[in-house]
């Protein structure tokens, strides 16, 4: 009893010292985030719920109303993001840069 006693104690010592400092692993980037927005070459206007997918991450972000986006938590590094909207043409952006400060991109997008 003593003994089990022991290790539940010890087992709580050691979950709580490492829950309030959580040791990033040793191989983590630094978090960034990529903001900007989509919009139509032509009339220069917003495009609403338009796609923005990181290829390397799987990860995908739509535009809001005035064509804004932001994909948060992003591994510091560099991507190819590739951005479509119905009716205009995909658009593949090899090499855009995403940094623990953030990073900002404006997509502009042709109509068929």
């Amino acid at each position: 009893m003593q003994k089990l006693s022991l290790v539940i104690i010890l087992g709580l010592i050691s979950f709580t010292l490492t829950a309030g400092n959580p040791a990033k692993s040793e191989g983590e980037k630094p978090k960034g985030a990529l903001q900007g927005w989509v919009i139509d070459e032509m009339s220069a206007e917003a495009l609403t719920g338009a796609t923005i997918k990181i290829v390397e991450l799987d990860i995908t972000a739509y535009a809001s109303f005035d064509g804004s986006y932001e994909i948060p938590n992003l591994p510091e590094g560099t991507y190819t993001v590739e951005v479509s909207s119905l009716s205009y043409e995909k658009q593949t952006v090899k090499d855009v840069v995403v940094k623990a400060d953030g990073s900002s991109k404006k997509f502009y997008l042709s109509s068929f």
